[in-house]
């Protein structure tokens, strides 16, 4: 056999009694052993001997060397453990009888490396857990501060990010993240050295203003019926209400343009702020089920929902009134944390 980084040994025979007599033992044949087969032990086999009721084994450091009796046995193999990994040691095995023993033989084996500990994901924590954040300035959302511990017992902690939605929206230990008014569910998550993660969560309950209204809707559903003239195929599109200055729409879900739907909602109705004019971002504030009451409109139809919400691009597209102005448009989403929508295009419809 060869051993890696060692010189070839063979297998030799070795007389442990010059006695030659007709009654010993006759000379044991074909010994061998594991060489790094295992991690656990060095397995031994070896031919019968006639006339051997069992069989001496012993091991060395050396070919040469003093030699350490191990256990004897009738079989003719032997597992023998608690050898240093990637040592190699000298085994000997004679063949005995009442008479004395036989001639033996020897080879070299050795255990492998142990294979090294699964790796341990690291242990993590939010501090502050679940929380209110009351109101600060009269606005809606709060900026919130987030801390957290990592450590890793066999490793390092190589990434730590915070989680909203599925989007990364910040990275280290500690962060201030931008919350909507009401109940956002808060990701932390740490990566070791070796690849493997942990995540845990927690709920932060954002307050609105005091004196906010619990019923910001001004109808039972988004909408506004279109001008028949524009040969529209929707009976109800969004609209821009000067008022409050914000955008009233209806939008559904769709995955690779087919319809889905989110515990059991499919169109939602939203209400969109004006972020920035000059940029072209809109918000939305709000949102809830589209027409849960089953309204008609005007003319006692069902209403239809004419913005949709792409989720494998994250485009949305629609059809706004804008005071006498009937625009198609569509936007991106460019912050899936605070729900903004940056404008691609827009294109006013004709009759």
């Amino acid at each position: 056999m060869v051993v890696e980084g060692e010189r070839p040994v063979t297998v030799a025979p070795y007389n442990s009694n010059p006695d030659t007599g007709s009654n010993l033992p006759s000379t044991l044949t074909g010994l061998t052993a594991s060489d790094g087969t295992s991690a656990a032990s060095v397995l031994l086999t070896w031919n019968s001997s006639q006339g051997a009721t069992s069989y001496d084994v012993y091991f060395s450091t050396t070919e040469t060397g003093s030699r350490t009796f191990i256990s004897s046995t009738a079989s003719n193999s032997m597992s023998i453990t608690g050898a240093t990994p990637r040592v190699i040691y000298y085994y000997f095995v004679f063949p005995v009888n009442s008479s004395g023993s036989g001639s033996g033989q020897w080879n070299t084996g050795y255990i492998a490396e142990p294979p090294p500990p699964p790796n341990v994901a690291p242990t993590i924590s939010i501090i502050d857990g679940n929380r209110t954040v009351a109101d600060s300035n009269g606005s809606a959302g709060e900026l919130v501060s987030f801390s957290a511990t990592a450590s890793d017992g066999d490793g390092s902690i190589a990434a730590s990010e915070w989680v909203i939605n599925d989007a990364v929206v910040a990275t280290g230990l500690s962060t201030n993240i931008s919350l909507l008014d009401g109940v956002t569910e808060v990701t932390f998550r740490a990566t070791d050295d070796d690849g493997a993660s942990s995540s845990t969560n927690v709920s932060v309950t954002v307050q609105a203003p005091a004196g906010a209204p619990e019923d910001e809707w001004p109808a039972p559903y988004n909408g506004i019926t279109p001008d028949e003239t524009l040969g529209l195929s929707f009976n109800n599109i969004s609209v821009y209400n000067p008022e409050d200055q914000l955008i009233y729409a209806c939008l559904r879900l769709l995955n690779n343009g087919e319809s889905i739907e989110i515990d059991g909602v499919g169109r939602f109705d939203i209400a969109l702020e004006i972020v920035s004019i000059e940029e072209a971002i809109i918000r939305i504030t709000r949102f809830r089920a589209f027409n849960d009451e089953g309204a008609l409109n005007e003319f006692g139809q069902e209403p239809s929902c004419s913005g949709s919400f792409e989720t494998t691009l994250n485009i949305y597209e629609d059809i706004i009134q804008v005071g006498v102005q009937t625009l198609t448009v569509t936007f991106d989403l460019i912050d899936p944390v605070n729900l903004e929508f940056k404008l691609l295009n827009f294109s006013e419809v004709q009759p």
